[in-house]
């Protein structure tokens, strides 16, 4: 059967310079990010050097944000390069040239620029912190110094001018220790250090190179995405069918191994040592009030503007599979479903092109009633949602941990809200199981098959029931987070972790 290349087999359409997402990098950038800015930046990389709150914890050393109000003195004496910046971002924009080192370092700038606005902007909010984890007031009027040149590097990149998850934070902020090692001793968080940083703790580190560790396994996912609809397109001539739908389960079963790393790559008690900087203006008035004003940037006339903070539901590897398997369609229409699809758009243009093309190509080849046809393939089709079921209540186990243990601030990083936020996607999740544990009919699955069949029914239902006693605690105002994480008994992500 003579049949056109599904649209995300075509990588060079996802390549914009720093991403080219596809079989060989996933959604790693395609090559590791600058670990530091030229010489011509000096004063913003000197500041970004100085700036941790700890520069050396083992022997007591601290930075700039240890001391309050210090970062505010050092951004007034910042020379304003907004010209330099323009010329490598117009040398970035020059299709003529080999404009990959410049997009690189566009990359780099829109990197330390946010990390400086969010030190600048939240270091007042960290020192306010009150007993109970309330935080103080943040500054809500950004200097021209550092405004402009963040403002000019978002929009070269397609970004919102605010710290962000692929750019800044995370995939775009790793340095590996030992670049001579390989596969995942490579890519192990322990392997792996931050280029720009808040609190400076290894806790910090542990937990943001852990995003970097998961991604490594997306090369796999994103080939298995092409293996699948390839497959689907087909119809009837793949000797077995079932085998894409395996590779794209060893690879979520990978994924999920890695992100249960967490519980031993950062401490939950620490966790508040640096989130406040990575909180976002939008869902946080009561830090930003209407917002923040960005001086000297004509386009937004002086007044206060709202983004989202960066945070792991920007990462691509739970949307994506949203998306080709179904689940995206089975979302409630609420606020927080309106939240999910807002948060998309934080990611860079051709990310978010991609995923357009997956829904194109999910729709073109009919894979819903592909799968709906094939009993095999709709049982590990649900296997594969249960693996997402799980990241996303092993992320809802973080929130018990890691937030609701230490404060009450009831917005997350992304300005959604920590009680409801997850539930709505974990909901999602239990109705597309239901869906596709329907379609893998047990009266036409082998023995063993049926028997994996009552087994992810019966686990469903247990976590369903979970699910809801947490909700009817969370319903008191005076929660105790430790009853709501006792739920969770017999189905500990830590546990899993081991």
């Amino acid at each position: 059967m003579s049949r056109s290349p599904c649209l995300i087999e075509q990588e060079d359409r996802y390549d914009d310079g720093i991403f080219r997402i596809g079989r060989k990098h996933g959604f790693l950038p395609q090559r590791s990010p600058l670990t530091r800015l030229p010489e011509s930046f000096a004063p913003i990389q000197s500041l970004l050097d100085e700036m941790p709150i700890w520069l050396d914890v083992d022997s007591g050393r601290q930075g700039i944000l240890a001391t309050p109000g210090l970062i505010a003195e050092r951004v007034a004496t910042l020379p304003n390069l907004v010209d330099e910046v323009a010329r490598v971002v117009a040398t970035s924009q020059d299709k003529s040239k080999d404009h990959r080192d410049a997009s690189r370092l566009v990359q780099a700038l829109f990197r330390g620029y946010g990390f400086l606005t969010s030190a600048y902007l939240l270091e007042s909010a960290h020192h306010g912190t009150r007993t109970g984890g309330a935080y103080g007031k943040a500054r809500n009027i950004l200097p021209a110094a550092l405004a402009q040149p963040l403002v000019m590097t978002a929009d070269a990149l397609g970004m919102p001018p605010w710290l962000d998850y692929h750019h800044s934070y995370s995939l775009g902020n790793f340095v590996h220790r030992d670049s001579t090692l390989h596969g995942e001793d490579l890519w192990h968080w322990k392997n792996l250090e931050m280029a720009c940083r808040f609190s400076g703790t290894t806790d910090e580190t542990g937990f943001i190179m852990l995003h970097v560790q998961i991604n490594q396994h997306t090369a796999a996912l994103l080939g298995a995405f092409q293996d699948v609809l390839r497959d689907a397109q087909l119809r009837g001539e793949s000797e077995n069918p079932a085998g894409p739908w395996q590779r794209l389960l060893r690879a979520l079963e990978h994924i999920n191994r890695s992100r249960r790393e967490m519980w031993r790559a950062s401490r939950p008690e620490r966790y508040n040592d640096f989130r406040v900087f990575i909180m976002g203006i939008t869902g946080n008035e009561a830090l930003f009030g209407p917002g923040v004003v960005y001086q000297g940037v004509k386009k937004f006339g002086e007044k206060p503007m709202q983004f989202r903070g960066q945070t792991g539901a920007q990462d691509d590897i739970v949307p994506a599979c949203d998306i080709l398997l179904g689940i995206d369609d089975t979302y409630p229409t609420n606020d927080l479903t309106d939240y999910l699809r807002d948060l998309r758009q934080y990611r860079p243009p051709v990310v978010q092109k991609w995923f357009e093309d997956v829904r194109k190509d999910r729709d073109a080849v009919a894979l819903d009633k592909f799968v709906a046809s094939e009993p095999g393939v709709a049982l590990i089709a649900a296997a594969c949602v249960e693996q997402i079921t799980l990241f996303r209540i092993g992320h809802w186990q973080f929130v018990q941990k890691y937030i609701l243990a230490h404060t009450r601030h009831a917005t997350a990083t992304g300005g959604t809200p920590i009680t409801s936020w997850l539930p709505n996607q974990i909901d999602a999740c239990f109705a597309r199981m239901d869906q596709l544990l329907k379609y893998a009919d047990p009266s036409k699955l082998s023995a063993s098959e049926r028997r994996w069949h009552a087994n992810m029914t019966q686990r469903t239902d247990e976590r369903r029931r979970i699910l809801a006693e947490q909700r009817a605690l969370l319903e008191n105002p005076a929660f105790d987070p430790r009853e709501i994480y006792a739920r969770n008994a017999g189905h500990e992500d830590v546990a899993i972790a081991g």
